[in-house]
């Protein structure tokens, strides 16, 4: 606790008083005692009260001493000049006692207020989670918080409470604000104010105000409208971005002067307690930033989904694609997220992204049926292969309730493409969606097992004879049996191919025109490519 005597002055100014500070600095008060007539030893760090005709028979020593008095006699200038003495009189006729309970009020509040700052001080290092934050800030504040991101969506409140407010109850009921009511916040450009300022900001009714101490005092909350409550809003911050609102809602108790400092501190302890998590560290506050990692990690309700799109302002087109962009690099706390992708959302036309699990991820949506441009392809490889990257590329599709699936998709593009083609920079889900069937049916079997016999048998002739007759059978089954597209892919005549297609034929004994026997062994062909890609790997 730390009480000036300057600060009393202040708080009694309506007493009009006169104040005479020595020349030694004002040292904190550890408390009060009543002035006796003739008292010594009077110490420097207390507050005495009584009245003016007590400075008379006190003997002053070295040390300053605190002295508050009610004018009850003409006070001599000497007492007025003293080096040691920090005297205050009122003027005003005021009862002793009545005084005497004032200030101990008022220290009692400062002492309350020091213990509630210990507490919220405590949560920098102590605090569980975002919950023990807002509980221990319930506790101090004696008002229900909750905790919203910049989606409007609940990430934390004061529970086992039921309070009459009708935004609490919308809040806690859908975990999330409606888009009326986000329209009704926008219209009335609350969550500009919000943003803008830089102190808690009050809403006594339904017009915001910056916050003072004299005006949170004299807000009290209205029994007579129990849906409209007093809130004081305040930003969460992590490097200059707003990453969440904290709201205290004045139910159970008026706001006074020490709420805007505790609610200040509970924010900063909140934002220290996000920034452990890599999302909320690396995020740009945008609203549909929350939105889409809620879809991604399948934290949202399908039913919902319309209505937080609607919410967000979200105009959403025909198709969707999903990117990732992953590197052992993006574990480095060196690494600009938010400048690659501002960077990328510039190069990927219609895209949207947010880091996600150590990735950066981009949303593109527009009505083309391939939502990437070709020149935005080629622009996009050389940023990856500029910032040494990896890019994975999904499958398109229709509906934004499935970027969970497809975000997959580009992840496990990178995955396996890396394992057969250390060199390229980009992977399209669409080359390697076989190989991640095989990945799944590895676990059950073994792929070898389920290669046709007779490309093994194919393959043991070639390793036998030093030919090569295994390499013109993929060009044969990969282009359909296309003798002329086969050729070119080979690069011989046409002649040539099917002089080798009739070899092959006789070798194993096979029948070419039948459908299924190719589709086998097309796949047994990209089995083999799997296996001899984890072997060598």
């Amino acid at each position: 606790m730390k009480i000036r005597f300057d600060d009393l002055a202040q708080k009694l100014n309506y007493y009009n008083p006169e104040l005479y500070l020595s020349d030694n600095d004002c040292k904190s008060l550890f408390g009060v005692k009543l002035l006796k007539k003739r008292q010594e030893n009077l110490e420097p760090n207390y507050l005495y009260i009584g009245k003016l005709s007590d400075l008379q028979t006190l003997s002053f020593n070295q040390s300053t001493v605190n002295i508050l008095c009610i004018a009850d006699i003409t006070i001599l200038e000497k007492y007025t000049k003293m080096s040691n003495l920090n005297l205050l009189i009122l003027r005003k006729n005021v009862d002793l006692t009545s005084l005497l309970g004032e200030v101990l009020d008022y220290f009692s509040a400062e002492q309350a207020h020091t213990q509630s700052l210990t507490m919220l001080l405590e949560t920098f290092t102590n605090a569980k989670d975002l919950q023990h934050i807002v509980d221990i800030g319930y506790e101090v504040l004696g008002n229900p918080i909750f905790l919203i991101d910049t989606s409007f969506k609940l990430l934390s409140y004061t529970k086992n409470i039921y309070i009459d407010d009708f935004l609490w109850n919308e809040l806690i009921q859908n975990g999330y604000f409606r888009s009326e009511s986000i329209f009704n916040f926008r219209n009335e450009r609350s969550i500009e104010k919000v943003a803008k300022s830089t102190s808690p900001i009050l809403f006594p009714s339904c017009k915001p105000t910056t916050i003072n101490k004299s005006e949170a005092t004299s807000v009290t909350h209205s029994r007579l409208n129990p849906k409209t409550h007093p809130r004081i809003i305040s930003s969460v911050i992590i490097d200059n971005n707003v990453v969440a609102n904290l709201c205290v809602i004045a139910y159970f108790k008026s706001f006074n002067s020490y709420d805007i400092e505790l609610i200040e501190i509970l924010c900063k302890s909140v934002s220290a307690e996000m920034r452990k998590s890599s999302y909320f560290s690396k995020t740009r506050g945008m609203m549909y930033e929350y939105f889409i990692a809620d879809l991604i990690n399948g934290s949202i309700n399908n039913t919902i989904v319309e209505e937080r799109i609607k919410s967000l302002d979200w105009k959403i087109k025909k198709n969707f694609c999903v990117i990732v962009i992953s590197d052992k690099q993006f574990a480095k706390e060196s690494i600009p997220f938010n400048h690659i992708r501002t960077i990328l959302e510039t190069i990927l036309r219609s895209s949207k992204s947010i880091e996600y699990d150590g990735s950066i991820v981009l949303i593109v949506n527009n009505n083309r049926e391939n939502p990437l441009f070709e020149s935005d392809i080629k622009a996009f490889k050389d940023f990856l292969l500029k910032y040494n990257l990896y890019g994975g590329i999904s499958h398109t599709f229709d509906n934004i309730i499935h970027i969970s699936k497809f975000y997959k998709q580009a992840l496990t593009a990178i995955q396996i493409g890396y394992r057969t083609n250390k060199e390229a920079t980009l992977y399209y889900y669409t080359d390697y969606a076989i190989f991640d069937m095989f990945d799944v049916c590895s676990t059950q079997r073994d792929l070898n097992d389920l290669c046709h016999p007779l490309l093994i048998s194919l393959l043991e002739y070639d390793k036998k004879y030093n030919t090569n007759y295994a390499e013109t059978l993929y060009a044969y089954v990969s282009n359909g049996q296309n003798q002329t597209k086969s050729a070119n892919a080979l690069h011989i005549h046409r002649n040539t191919l099917t002089y080798r297609i009739t070899k092959i034929a006789e070798i194993i004994g096979i029948d070419l025109d039948d459908n299924t026997l190719m589709l086998h062994l097309l796949l047994s062909f990209k089995i083999q490519d799997y296996v001899n890609c984890d072997i060598n790997n």
